[in-house]
């Protein structure tokens, strides 16, 4: 009778244990799922800073430089005018940048109505380039650095400079009208933008 008495009083205590046993479970799986969810808050939340970010960087940063470039009746058809400037970002670009504190910008106005600019440097030796009316080309210098590279006018490679480098085309800048003036930015022409 005396062990018939032990069981049934540790049987009361065996499910309590159970019990115990399955709320600590309940609550270390409550608990996992809160830190998983706190995670994914933490995931979401910096992903949204990091576009408000990206977003607010865009709005508040400033444009590129803007070269004003003279007035639109100070252009003749497919006569290029050569502005001297202080440097660009955009010469950054070029192979073999000499050390100078100014760069050239040549600004067209076409028979169809657009407008051009380009950097005035060979991209590979970092010549300045001149326009070339009589053979309608940006021309380097025969000097033994520059090597004579000619640009046609649409800024492509047309042909001298050193034979063993790859030649590029010259740099293309944005430019655009305001009322009367010309306006071009110190930044690479991106054909498909708006």
């Amino acid at each position: 009778m005396v062990g018939e008495a032990e069981t049934h009083h540790s049987l009361p205590f065996v499910m309590w244990c159970m019990m115990l046993r399955e709320r600590s479970l309940q609550i270390q799986r409550q608990e996992r799922n809160q830190r998983l969810a706190l995670i994914i808050f933490g995931i979401a939340l910096f992903g949204v800073v990091l576009f408000c970010a990206m977003i607010g960087w865009q709005i508040l940063a400033p444009g590129p430089r803007e070269i004003a470039a003279g007035a639109v009746n100070t252009y003749s058809v497919n006569t290029p005018q050569r502005f001297v400037v202080p440097k660009l970002a955009v010469s950054a670009w070029v192979r073999q940048r000499r050390d100078v504190s100014e760069d050239v910008v040549f600004v067209f106005y076409d028979q169809d109505g657009s407008w051009r600019a380009f950097l005035g440097m060979d991209t590979v030796t970092g010549c300045f380039l001149d326009w070339n009316a009589a053979e309608q080309l940006f021309v380097a210098s025969r000097d033994p650095e520059c090597l004579g590279a000619r640009f046609t006018p649409d800024g492509r490679y047309l042909d001298g400079g050193n034979p063993a480098q790859q030649q590029q085309q010259m740099i293309q800048l944005p430019v655009e009208t305001r009322t009367n003036t010309v306006v071009v930015f110190d930044q690479l022409f991106r054909p498909n933008e708006p």
